[in-house]
Protein backbone atom coordinates (compact mmCIF):
# COMPACT_ATOMS: atom_id res chain seq x y z
CA UNK A 1 0.00 0.00 0.00
CA UNK A 2 2.72 2.31 0.67
CA UNK A 3 4.14 1.78 -2.86
CA UNK A 4 1.11 3.33 -4.02
CA UNK A 5 0.45 6.33 -2.10
CA UNK A 6 3.87 8.30 -3.37
CA UNK A 7 3.00 7.97 -7.19
CA UNK A 8 -0.96 8.75 -6.68
CA UNK A 9 0.33 11.30 -4.56
CA UNK A 10 2.85 12.80 -7.31
CA UNK A 11 0.30 12.56 -9.39
CA UNK A 12 -2.36 14.54 -7.08
CA UNK A 13 0.27 17.26 -7.49
CA UNK A 14 0.84 17.36 -10.86
CA UNK A 15 -3.12 17.58 -11.48
CA UNK A 16 -3.47 20.22 -9.17
CA UNK A 17 -0.68 22.32 -10.75
CA UNK A 18 -2.17 21.99 -14.41
CA UNK A 19 -5.32 23.08 -12.83
CA UNK A 20 -3.90 26.14 -10.94
CA UNK A 21 -2.29 27.07 -14.21
CA UNK A 22 -5.41 26.66 -16.31
CA UNK A 23 -7.41 29.42 -14.58
CA UNK A 24 -7.29 32.88 -15.87
CA UNK A 25 -5.75 35.39 -14.54
CA UNK A 26 -5.80 39.30 -14.45
CA UNK A 27 -2.53 38.67 -16.62
CA UNK A 28 -4.93 36.81 -19.04
CA UNK A 29 -7.07 39.93 -19.26
CA UNK A 30 -3.88 42.82 -19.12
CA UNK A 31 -2.77 40.69 -22.11
CA UNK A 32 -6.09 40.87 -23.96
CA UNK A 33 -6.33 44.60 -23.11
CA UNK A 34 -2.88 45.62 -24.50
CA UNK A 35 -2.98 43.39 -27.41
CA UNK A 36 -6.45 44.52 -28.69
CA UNK A 37 -7.18 48.17 -26.61
CA UNK A 38 -11.01 46.87 -26.18
CA UNK A 39 -13.01 48.88 -23.85
CA UNK A 40 -14.86 46.00 -22.07
CA UNK A 41 -10.98 44.63 -21.20
CA UNK A 42 -10.16 48.32 -20.17
CA UNK A 43 -13.14 48.07 -17.51
CA UNK A 44 -12.73 44.47 -16.75
CA UNK A 45 -8.99 45.34 -14.83
CA UNK A 46 -9.96 48.99 -13.62
CA UNK A 47 -13.01 46.92 -12.11
CA UNK A 48 -11.22 44.10 -10.56
CA UNK A 49 -7.23 44.19 -10.84
CA UNK A 50 -6.45 47.67 -10.31
CA UNK A 51 -6.76 49.75 -6.80
CA UNK A 52 -6.50 53.13 -5.38
CA UNK A 53 -2.56 53.76 -4.07
CA UNK A 54 -1.20 51.40 -6.85
CA UNK A 55 1.79 52.59 -8.31
CA UNK A 56 2.35 53.64 -11.08
CA UNK A 57 4.42 50.96 -12.07
CA UNK A 58 1.69 48.36 -11.46
CA UNK A 59 -0.85 50.06 -13.19
CA UNK A 60 1.04 50.10 -16.36
CA UNK A 61 2.16 46.44 -15.85
CA UNK A 62 -1.72 45.61 -16.22
CA UNK A 63 -2.52 48.60 -19.03
CA UNK A 64 0.56 49.08 -20.65
CA UNK A 65 2.16 52.88 -20.57
CA UNK A 66 -0.73 55.57 -20.31
CA UNK A 67 -0.49 58.70 -22.77
CA UNK A 68 0.04 62.11 -20.59
CA UNK A 69 -2.69 64.82 -21.85
CA UNK A 70 -1.76 66.46 -24.58
CA UNK A 71 -0.89 69.95 -23.42
CA UNK A 72 -0.47 71.85 -20.16
CA UNK A 73 -4.04 73.58 -20.72
CA UNK A 74 -5.85 70.36 -21.56
CA UNK A 75 -4.25 69.34 -17.85
CA UNK A 76 -5.50 72.48 -16.11
CA UNK A 77 -8.91 71.54 -17.56
CA UNK A 78 -9.31 68.39 -16.02
CA UNK A 79 -7.61 69.83 -12.52
CA UNK A 80 -10.64 72.42 -13.00
CA UNK A 81 -13.01 69.96 -13.68
CA UNK A 82 -11.96 67.81 -10.65
CA UNK A 83 -11.98 70.78 -8.48
CA UNK A 84 -15.56 71.48 -9.23
CA UNK A 85 -16.54 67.94 -9.16
CA UNK A 86 -14.56 67.79 -5.50
CA UNK A 87 -16.28 70.72 -4.28
CA UNK A 88 -19.95 68.91 -4.78
CA UNK A 89 -18.83 65.79 -3.79
CA UNK A 90 -15.96 66.13 -1.53
CA UNK A 91 -16.32 62.32 -0.42
CA UNK A 92 -15.71 61.03 -4.01
CA UNK A 93 -12.19 62.83 -3.96
CA UNK A 94 -10.99 61.86 -0.42
CA UNK A 95 -7.28 62.78 -1.70
CA UNK A 96 -7.61 65.84 -3.13
CA UNK A 97 -6.63 67.66 -6.32
CA UNK A 98 -2.91 69.07 -6.28
CA UNK A 99 -1.49 70.87 -8.66
CA UNK A 100 1.32 68.51 -8.99
CA UNK A 101 -0.63 65.56 -9.99
CA UNK A 102 -0.40 63.79 -12.89
CA UNK A 103 -3.05 62.44 -15.60
CA UNK A 104 -2.53 59.47 -17.73
CA UNK A 105 -5.04 58.59 -19.96
CA UNK A 106 -5.87 54.75 -21.49
CA UNK A 107 -8.14 54.42 -24.45
CA UNK A 108 -10.43 51.26 -25.14
CA UNK A 109 -12.95 51.09 -28.33
CA UNK A 110 -14.33 54.31 -28.09
CA UNK A 111 -13.49 54.93 -24.55
CA UNK A 112 -10.34 56.96 -22.85
CA UNK A 113 -10.24 56.80 -19.16
CA UNK A 114 -7.91 59.49 -17.35
CA UNK A 115 -6.72 58.32 -14.29
CA UNK A 116 -5.10 60.50 -11.32
CA UNK A 117 -1.47 59.93 -9.68
CA UNK A 118 0.53 61.87 -7.32
CA UNK A 119 3.86 60.88 -6.53
CA UNK A 120 3.53 57.84 -8.85
CA UNK A 121 0.65 56.65 -7.16
CA UNK A 122 -3.09 56.10 -8.00
CA UNK A 123 -5.20 58.66 -6.21
CA UNK A 124 -9.42 59.31 -6.11
CA UNK A 125 -10.11 55.94 -7.85
CA UNK A 126 -13.12 54.29 -7.40
CA UNK A 127 -13.09 50.64 -8.98
CA UNK A 128 -17.11 51.18 -8.58
CA UNK A 129 -16.86 53.88 -11.62
CA UNK A 130 -16.13 51.01 -13.95
CA UNK A 131 -17.98 47.37 -13.11
CA UNK A 132 -20.17 48.45 -16.29
CA UNK A 133 -18.93 49.27 -19.83
CA UNK A 134 -20.79 51.36 -21.87
CA UNK A 135 -19.28 52.20 -25.40
CA UNK A 136 -19.09 55.79 -25.93
CA UNK A 137 -21.84 55.22 -28.98
CA UNK A 138 -23.97 52.70 -30.21
CA UNK A 139 -27.22 53.39 -32.14
CA UNK A 140 -29.08 50.23 -32.78
CA UNK A 141 -25.87 48.05 -32.73
CA UNK A 142 -24.31 49.75 -35.44
CA UNK A 143 -21.65 52.68 -34.95
CA UNK A 144 -22.13 55.74 -37.10
CA UNK A 145 -19.97 58.13 -38.37
CA UNK A 146 -20.88 62.16 -38.55
CA UNK A 147 -19.54 64.94 -39.36
CA UNK A 148 -20.29 66.68 -36.35
CA UNK A 149 -21.45 64.93 -33.35
CA UNK A 150 -22.89 67.03 -30.61
CA UNK A 151 -22.35 66.04 -27.20
CA UNK A 152 -23.82 66.31 -24.05
CA UNK A 153 -22.71 63.96 -21.57
CA UNK A 154 -20.57 63.02 -18.76
CA UNK A 155 -16.72 62.97 -18.75
CA UNK A 156 -14.48 60.09 -17.12
CA UNK A 157 -11.72 61.58 -15.04
CA UNK A 158 -9.84 59.68 -12.85
CA UNK A 159 -12.57 56.93 -12.30
CA UNK A 160 -15.05 60.01 -11.74
CA UNK A 161 -17.75 61.11 -13.66
CA UNK A 162 -17.75 64.76 -14.37
CA UNK A 163 -20.54 66.94 -15.68
CA UNK A 164 -19.42 68.13 -19.21
CA UNK A 165 -19.99 71.50 -20.88
CA UNK A 166 -21.95 70.81 -24.60
CA UNK A 167 -19.42 70.77 -27.12
CA UNK A 168 -19.16 70.13 -31.17
CA UNK A 169 -16.75 67.85 -32.70
CA UNK A 170 -15.43 68.58 -36.06
CA UNK A 171 -13.16 65.45 -36.18
CA UNK A 172 -14.50 62.36 -38.10
CA UNK A 173 -15.09 59.31 -36.09
CA UNK A 174 -13.22 55.98 -37.82
CA UNK A 175 -15.94 53.39 -38.74
CA UNK A 176 -14.93 50.06 -39.22
CA UNK A 177 -16.85 48.25 -41.94
CA UNK A 178 -17.45 44.81 -43.05
CA UNK A 179 -16.66 43.29 -46.16
CA UNK A 180 -20.70 43.00 -48.53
Amino acid sequence: MKQATLPILVLLVVVTLAIVTALPSASVEADHYQRFRDGKSLYTLLSGSIGRGYSLQDVEEFLGTGAPLETEDAVEVHRAALREAAWWRPDSYPDGIYDEDTFLAWSGSDEEVTLQFRNGHLVNFLTEQFTTFRPAYDLAGQAEQYDKIEVHSELDIAGQEVSATPFVSTKPIPVKTTAQ
